[in-house]
C-alpha cells in the first residue's frame, strides 16, 4: 500500500456541512421523482426518434399520394365521359333547334371532319352564319392552286375575299388562311366545294340569330320617328317662346341623330346577316397522331407523383418558415443547460 493512501486514511477529510445537506436533499427527492415518472412514456433518444418518424412520415406521404391519385383518376374518367355525353347532346339539340323561330339570339357550334353538307341557314330570319374549315394538302404547289381556286369561288358565288395570308418554307411546308364572304343563300355550296380542295382536318359551323336585334332596332326607329313628328307639329305653333322653340329644336336634333345611328346599325346588321363568313385554313403539314391514352395504372402513378411533388413543396415551405423558430428554441434550450451546468460548477467550486 502506498504512502499516499495511508496518509489519506489517517487524515479522513470531512465533507462540509452544506455539501452534506445538499446530498441529503437530493436523496430525499430521488424516490419522489421515480414515482412521478413511473407511468410516463419511455424516454426516447433523438437518434431513435429520427429513425422511426422519418420512415413513418415517408410511408404516410406515399400512401396518401397513391390514394389521391386513385381517387382523382376515377373522378376525371367520369367527368370525361359526362363531358362527351353532354357535348353530343348539345350538338344534337343544336341541329334540331337551329331551324326553329327563336325569340332570343342563339349560337350553335357543330364540328365534323366529313364532307357532309353543313347546317343550312334559316332564310326566313336574320342570322349571322360563320363556317371554318382546316384542310390538309399534299405539297406547296397544291396549296397555291387551292388558294387561287378558293378566291375564284368566292367571286363566282357573288362574294369577295376579305383577307388572305399565305406563307411557305421551302418546297415542303406551307400554310394559307383565307377569309371569304359569300351570300348566305349559297354558303352551303361554297362549303361543299371548298371541302373538296383537300383532306378535312376539322370543320365548324356557328349560327347566331340576330332577328331580335333587328326587330328591336326597327321599333326604336319607329319610336324616334314618331317623337320627331310630334316635335315638328309643336314647332309649327306660333305661340312658342324663343326658349321653348330652342329647347324643342335641340331635342329634335338629338332624336334625329339617334335615329340615324339606329338606321345605320340596322343596315350593318342586315348586311352581316346577308353574307356568311367562311374561314379556310390550308396547310401541308401532316396531322400528328394523338398518343394512345395512358392506362389507369400509369394515370394513378402520374397523379401520385404530382401529389408527392406538391407535398414536398409544402414541406419545404413549412420548414423554411419554421426553421428560424426551431433554431431559436434549440439555442434557448442549449443556453439554459449551459447556464445550469455553470451554476452547478460554481456551487461545487465554492464548496
Amino acid at each position: 500500500m502506498s504512502d499516499v493512501v495511508l496518509e489519506l486514511r489517517r487524515s479522513r477529510p470531512a465533507a462540509p456541512a452544506a455539501l452534506r445537506e445538499r446530498i441529503a436533499e437530493l436523496a430525499a427527492q430521488e424516490p419522489e421523482r421515480e414515482r412521478g415518472w413511473a407511468w410516463s412514456l419511455p424516454r426516447w433518444r433523438p437518434r431513435r426518434i429520427v429513425l422511426v418518424l422519418v420512415p413513418a412520415c415517408l410511408a404516410l406521404a406515399v400512401l396518401g399520394a397513391l390514394a389521391g391519385g386513385l381517387a382523382t383518376s376515377g373522378s376525371n374518367e367520369r367527368k370525361a365521359v359526362d363531358g362527351e355525353a353532354g357535348l353530343s347532346t348539345t350538338a344534337e339539340s343544336g341541329v334540331a333547334n337551329v331551324h326553329q323561330n327563336q325569340l332570343a339570339p342563339v349560337q350553335r357550334s357543330v364540328g365534323a371532319a366529313t364532307k357532309s353538307p353543313p347546317l343550312p341557314p334559316n332564310l326566313h330570319r336574320y342570322q349571322e352564319y360563320a363556317a371554318s374549315m382546316r384542310l390538309q394538302l399534299e405539297d406547296v404547289d397544291g396549296l397555291s392552286g387551292a388558294t387561287q381556286r378558293a378566291m375564284r369561288l368566292a367571286r363566282r358565288l357573288g362574294g369577295w375575299v376579305a383577307g388572305v395570308e399565305y406563307g411557305s418554307s421551302g418546297n415542303k411546308n406551307g400554310t394559307a388562311f383565307l377569309t371569304l364572304r359569300v351570300p348566305v343563300t349559297r354558303v352551303q355550296s361554297a362549303v361543299v366545294t371548298l371541302s373538296q380542295l383537300g383532306t378535312i382536318l376539322s370543320q365548324n359551323v356557328r349560327i347566331t340569330d340576330v332577328q331580335q336585334q333587328v326587330n328591336g332596332l326597327e321599333r326604336r326607329i319607329i319610336r324616334l320617328t314618331s317623337d320627331i313628328a310630334a316635335i315638328d307639329a309643336q314647332l309649327k305653333s306660333a305661340n312658342l317662346t324663343t326658349a321653348e322653340r330652342t329647347r324643342l329644336e335641340f331635342r329634335r336634333e338629338r332624336l334625329a341623330t339617334a335615329r340615324q345611328q339606329a338606321v345605320l346599325e340596322r343596315r350593318a346588321t342586315i348586311n352581316r346577316a346577308r353574307f356568311a363568313t367562311v374561314s379556310l385554313d390550308l396547310t401541308t403539314r401532316k396531322a400528328q397522331e394523338k398518343p394512345a391514352p395512358a392506362g389507369r395504372f400509369h394515370r394513378i402513378i402520374g397523379r401520385a407523383g404530382g401529389i408527392l411533388a406538391a407535398e414536398a413543396a409544402w414541406t419545404l415551405l413549412i420548414l423554411a418558415v419554421a426553421l428560424p423558430f426551431v433554431v431559436l428554441i434549440v439555442l434557448l434550450i442549449w443556453g439554459a443547460r449551459a447556464a445550469r451546468r455553470l451554476a452547478d460548477r460554481r456551487l461545487l467550486e465554492s464548496q
